[in-house]
């Protein structure tokens, strides 16, 4: 029998920033993270998940 197994690595980072409603504050980091001003790593490491699903045969 075969299996699949998902692995799924979970950063999370929060990010405090000056800005007029919560849209622009989401759209200003969203463009940051976009622009790789912001990239996670190892530091914001938070879980490890893993997913198994049996395949077709």
């Amino acid at each position: 029998m075969k299996y699949k197994v998902k692995i799924q690595e979970i950063l999370e980072r929060e990010v405090e920033i000056e800005a007029v409603s919560s849209q622009d504050a989401e759209l200003a980091v969203r463009q940051m993270y976009y622009d790789c001003v912001i990239v996670l790593d190892d530091s914001d490491y938070v879980d490890t998940k893993f997913e198994v699903h049996k395949t077709a045969t």
